[in-house]
């Protein structure tokens, strides 16, 4: 159990994956693993700008699963892996009129 809070904060830390809190237990929301268990590397540098921004927790969740205008309505995790430069930029976006 320790080995996996030291793993989870790491990569919390180096922005390669973000958790959320909820009823007292940390929750890691799957989509940021692939088919065998690996994290997505595209994700790290989108993660990357939504907390520059100042982008935390459930918010980073609902943006990187939900339809957004900075993707003309498509999905930032999912065009991550079609295009990671482009959910990147949507990213950046995002972050900087959540952080104005």
């Amino acid at each position: 159990e320790s080995s996996t809070r030291t793993w989870v904060a790491r990569r919390r830390q180096a922005h390669k994956l973000f958790t959320v809190d909820h009823d007292g237990r940390t929750l890691i929301p799957a989509f940021q693993f692939d088919d065998h268990g690996t994290l997505r590397t595209e994700l790290a540098p989108i993660l990357a700008a939504l907390a520059q921004g100042g982008v935390r927790d459930w918010s980073v969740w609902t943006w990187l699963t939900s339809p957004t205008s900075f993707l003309s309505g498509e999905v930032p995790e999912r065009i991550a892996t079609t295009d990671p430069s482009r959910a990147l930029r949507a990213a950046q976006r995002f972050a900087a009129s959540a952080a104005a």
